[in-house]
C-alpha cells in the first residue's frame, strides 16, 4: 500500500513499484506499508534494503527492513511544555534544551521480515 498525500493506493507488488518509480507516478519519499511493518515508511527504505543493496539476515537470509523510531519524542514534549511553564524561573531554560533533545532523538534499527530479529542500523 502507497500513502501520498493522505490517499491511499495499492497494493503493489515489487515490480509494479519500481516501475511507477520509473515513470514519475510514485516518489521514493511516498509512503509504503507492507504485511509485517508496524508504521508507513518512504517506499526507498521499504525498496532499496530489497531490491538494491541486498541486506539479508544474517541467521535467516531473509530480506531487511530499515525502521526509523522515535521513543522518546512524547516525553520530550512534556518537557518542553513544562519548560515553558516554568520559563520564567532557570529551570525552565533547562528543562526546554532537555525536551527538545529527547524529542529529536531517533533509532534506526534493521528488522528481519523472514525470523523477525531486530539489528542496529
Amino acid at each position: 500500500m502507497i500513502l501520498r498525500d493522505g490517499q491511499q493506493y495499492g497494493p503493489y507488488n515489487e515490480q509494479q513499484l519500481q516501475q511507477h518509480i520509473r515513470d514519475g507516478v510514485i516518489s521514493k519519499t511516498d509512503l509504503a506499508w507492507t504485511e509485517g511493518q508496524f508504521d508507513w515508511l518512504p517506499i526507498q527504505s521499504v525498496l532499496d534494503p530489497i531490491a538494491r543493496s541486498g541486506n539479508l539476515c544474517p541467521q535467516c537470509k531473509g530480506p531487511l527492513l530499515l525502521q526509523v523510531e522515535n521513543p522518546q519524542r512524547s516525553t520530550g514534549i512534556i518537557v518542553i511544555v513544562l519548560g515553558i511553564l516554568l520559563a520564567p524561573f532557570c529551570v525552565g531554560i533547562i528543562l526546554l534544551v532537555w525536551g527538545w533533545s529527547l524529542s529529536s532523538e531517533t533509532r534506526r534499527t534493521w528488522h528481519c521480515r523472514g525470523c523477525g530479529r531486530m539489528f542496529p542500523a
